[in-house]
C-alpha cells in the first residue's frame, strides 16, 4: 500500500500548453477532455492524493459528471491515461501528477531544511564569546559581528521569498545567485513593493526561463 501523503497543498503546478499538446487528449471530445481535467485536478486535492480512489460511484462526481451515466459513456478514453497504483488496486496513478507532486515535497523539504539551517544560525549568532579585553571594544566587535549575521540573513531570507515565489507561479525551481538578489534589493521600494510588482510580472510571463533577469 502506498503510503498517501494527507498534506494538502495550496496550489498545483500546472501546464495548459502541456496539457493541449497531449495527443490523447486531442483525440477525447470536449466532455471527456474537461473530466480529465478535473480528474487530474481532484487527485492533488482529495483524500487519496495524489491518487485517485478505482471506484466509478466517486469517480463520476470528482470528475464533475452530471450522472453516473456520462461517466460510464465516457469513461473508457479517459482512464486510459490513469493506472492501477502497484499494490493497491483501489487506487488510480496519472504519471504527471505524480511527477508533479515529487517535485513540490521536494521543494518543500528544501524551504524546510533551509528553514531550519536559517534558525540554527539565529540561535548561534545570539551566543558571542568575548574576544575584547575592554567592554567598549566588546561592544564593538560583538555589533560588526552581529551586522555581518544578520546581512547573511535577510541575504538569504530574500533569496528564500523569490525561489518561493517564482514556484508559486510558474511551477519552476530557479537558482537565485548572490548577484541576482543583490541586483533585485537595488531597484527602487521597498522589498513589500518590489516583491508585489514581481508577483505581479510572473503572473503575465509565466513561461519564461530566466524570470529575474526578464524582470
Amino acid at each position: 500500500m502506498p503510503s498517501v501523503n494527507a498534506t494538502k497543498p495550496s496550489y498545483q503546478p500546472w501546464n495548459e500548453e502541456d496539457f493541449q499538446s497531449d495527443l490523447y487528449v486531442r483525440v477525447m471530445n470536449p466532455t471527456q477532455r474537461w473530466m480529465y481535467r478535473t480528474l487530474l485536478q481532484a487527485a492533488f486535492f482529495h483524500t487519496t492524493r495524489p491518487y485517485l480512489p478505482n471506484n466509478d460511484n466517486l469517480l463520476w462526481v470528482l470528475a464533475g459528471c452530471e450522472s453516473i451515466q456520462q461517466w460510464k459513456d465516457n469513461k473508457d478514453l479517459v482512464l486510459q491515461r490513469f493506472q492501477i497504483v502497484e499494490d493497491s488496486p483501489d487506487l488510480l496513478e496519472n504519471k504527471r501528477v505524480n511527477k508533479d507532486w515529487s517535485k513540490l515535497q521536494e521543494f518543500r523539504d528544501r524551504m524546510s531544511n533551509l528553514g531550519r539551517k536559517s534558525a540554527d544560525a539565529r540561535a548561534r549568532s545570539t551566543h558571542v564569546e568575548p574576544s575584547f579585553s575592554s567592554v567598549r571594544q566588546l561592544g564593538i566587535g560583538i555589533g560588526i559581528e552581529k551586522g555581518i549575521v544578520k546581512e547573511k540573513e535577510d541575504e538569504m531570507a530574500l533569496s528564500d521569498k523569490l525561489k518561493n515565489l517564482v514556484y508559486e507561479r510558474t511551477g519552476k525551481d530557479t537558482k537565485m545567485s548572490d548577484w541576482l538578489v543583490s541586483e533585485f534589493r537595488k531597484r527602487l521600494g521597498t522589498e513589500k513593493e518590489k516583491l508585489a510588482s514581481f508577483r505581479e510580472w510572473l503572473d503575465n510571463n509565466k513561461e519564461s526561463d530566466y524570470p529575474l533577469h526578464g524582470f
